[in-house]
């Protein structure tokens, strides 16, 4: 059956019947990648239910409404004919590319330190969560710190 709905998708999409190979090997490479396998019979766990519970799961969702029904002439002309769509990856490295604004350390502490007088100044956080926001400053003063960098006198004097 797969091999029969992939030859109707190669003609209809135009290849050349010389051009595809749709032998045993080609069938084993399909079913793997796409992890389609064979149960036997006696490892079925349906086969242990009665056929009307089998008939209701299957249908279970039958009146629910689906976003878009598509027939095989559809999957070939949008296989065929794609329609540019904006791609949220793309999107997002367009922002990617775009230079971000620096934030400084100083302006990072100042709006950090503008946050928790908010917070304690509101009845909306808790006393535990205030404490939180003293310790996240805390580590931000501590990184802040370490990212210094310590100069050596003699750089100044270097000739350039």
């Amino acid at each position: 059956m797969i091999v029969e709905k992939a030859k109707k998708f190669g003609q209809d999409l135009g290849a050349a019947e010389n051009e595809c190979n749709y032998s045993d090997g080609w069938l084993r490479n399909f079913k793997f990648r796409h992890g389609i396998r064979r149960l036997d019979r006696a490892d079925n766990p349906l086969k242990t239910l009665p056929e009307d519970e089998v008939e209701e799961w299957l249908l279970i969702d039958e009146n629910e409404p689906v976003e878009q029904e598509l027939t095989d002439e559809d999957i070939i002309n949008i296989v065929v004919n794609p329609q540019p769509t904006q791609n949220l990856e793309e999107s997002d490295s367009d922002a990617e590319t775009e230079e971000k604004e620096k934030i400084s350390w100083a302006a990072a502490a100042e709006s950090l330190n503008k946050f928790i007088s908010f917070a304690e100044a509101s009845t909306s956080y808790s006393a535990s969560e205030i404490i939180d926001f003293h310790i996240i400053r805390n580590k931000f003063y501590t990184k802040r710190q370490k990212s210094r960098k310590q100069k050596d006198i003699r750089d100044f004097f270097k000739s350039k």
